[in-house]
């Protein structure tokens, strides 16, 4: 079994990712348990495959993104260190390298600022991260700040790799702003942009496929 796999169905991981967004439903308004963990694995996945990478590194990456968001059982304050320190106890049930851990625990304890990206595991990491934007990980659609209301409006967010270049497309209703999504939460933008250039690669955004060259020029729209 790969350890991705063991990982993946390890019953002790899945009861706390299912856990996460039970311990504080006022705080935890998106998801950052299972549906969160998955989503980010699979997109680590299809970026590391679209930027060619190797099977091992793009299994690593799949663990971290799998793990994380696992600090969060104990709240959102800090959780990408604890998450980082709660992920070693889970590695040690597979059989990554002490060189493989070090790449793990590094990207999981910088996904959530965008600082010190030393690896392809950790850029991917951020920008699956940050790209998690849909109506999908919202846990209560009925009582959401107004940052959340316009995720309400995205079906999708899809990422393109082309040669030197990164689209991230929200596949979204008329009601959605791209503006006020930066406006509220620049992470957004400006963290899968630091992201990419680890790969040498531009990021643009689109709504729809309509390409926005400047996202500063819409939000002020």
């Amino acid at each position: 079994m790969r350890d991705f796999e063991i990982l993946h169905a390890d019953i002790e991981l899945n009861d706390l990712l299912s856990s996460i967004n039970e311990t504080d439903p006022e705080v935890f308004t998106a998801c950052h348990g299972s549906y969160h963990a998955n989503f980010v694995s699979n997109r680590v996945e299809e970026m590391l495959i679209g930027l060619n990478f190797d099977k091992r590194i793009i299994e690593i990456g799949k663990i971290a993104g799998l793990l994380h968001d696992i600090g969060c059982i104990s709240g959102k304050k800090s959780h990408a260190l604890k998450s980082a320190q709660m992920c070693t106890k889970f590695l040690s049930k597979t059989n990554v390298t002490l060189l493989e851990k070090n790449v793990i625990v590094q990207a999981i304890a910088y996904h959530s600022n965008g600082n010190n990206i030393k690896s392809a595991v950790g850029a991917a990491l951020l920008i699956a991260d940050k790209t998690d934007l849909s109506k999908k990980r919202i846990l209560n659609p009925n009582d959401v700040n107004d940052y959340h209301k316009n995720l309400l409006e995205v079906e999708n967010v899809e990422i393109t790799v082309q040669t030197k270049e990164m689209l991230i497309n929200f596949v979204a209703s008329e009601k959605f702003s791209i503006a006020a999504l930066h406006e509220l939460w620049g992470k957004a933008f400006t963290i899968p942009v630091k992201a990419a250039k680890y790969f040498n690669h531009s990021v643009v955004f689109a709504v729809n496929s309509l390409r926005i060259d400047n996202i500063y020029y819409a939000n002020n729209k």
